[in-house]
């Protein structure tokens, strides 16, 4: 494969030959050489995120890139880039990605944070970013998280009215007892229960998620 099909891409992953953990997951419109040799390149020239650092770090030899070479639209590539990557991080996997998107250009969407109704639709993250003077990291950011930004929501999906991202921090959570699974007590937030218990917030959510068992010797849950 020399090159993708015009307003096609491809998802691709790089996995750490040392750990056999997969570290980094990318998309682009070349092909998945070209890719590589760019991340690569920029290694060597210094010109680094943390992935490139790594390379840098560790060699590119203990490196290995995959794709399936299955070709999607730039605006199914961007979500399905963000799927994969959420996928990942439910099983634990901790990647370097500091953004998301590799330089592809991709419809955003803005929208009402009151009714979730459409404001406005963009060609691109440059054009969504200079509508409210902001930088196009930002948007990607807002609309990878579901988050609200610049008092609107933003997203690469079209989802009329649109749901932003239950933020997990503000969910109560059940203390309970680890032995029985009673109640011992109910928090507003993970942060109160943190504080009040002075148990590792971090712990309780991962505990929470299901990532550990015990945090701070009892058992949590979302409420």
């Amino acid at each position: 494969m020399t090159k993708n099909k015009k307003g096609g891409g491809i998802i691709y992953t790089v996995t750490n030959n040392k750990t056999d953990k997969v570290v980094y997951v990318g998309i682009t419109t070349k092909s998945l050489s070209s890719r590589k040799k760019d991340h690569e390149q920029r290694a060597k020239r210094g010109k680094t995120n943390l992935f490139q650092e790594t390379i840098a770090t560790l060699g590119a030899e203990n490196f290995k890139w995959v794709t399936d070479n299955t070709l999607y639209e730039n605006d199914e590539l961007a979500q399905k880039e963000q799927e994969l990557i959420e996928n990942y991080k439910k099983q634990g996997v901790r990647l370097l990605n500091e953004d998301r998107g590799g330089g592809i250009q991709k419809t955003v969407y803005r929208y009402n944070v009151k009714d979730g109704g459409l404001l406005a639709k963009y060609t691109s993250l440059e054009e969504a970013s200079n509508s409210v003077n902001s930088t196009k990291q930002q948007i990607s950011r807002a609309c990878i998280n579901k988050t609200q930004y610049k008092n609107h929501y933003w997203s690469y999906r079209l989802q009329v009215p649109f749901q932003p991202k239950k933020d997990n921090r503000l969910k109560g959570v059940i203390q309970c007892c680890p032995s029985s699974g009673k109640t011992i007590k109910i928090f507003k937030s993970i942060a109160e229960a943190s504080r009040v218990t002075e148990v590792n917030k971090n712990s309780i959510a991962k505990c929470c998620r299901g990532e550990r068992k015990l945090a701070g010797d009892y058992f949590w849950k979302y409420k």
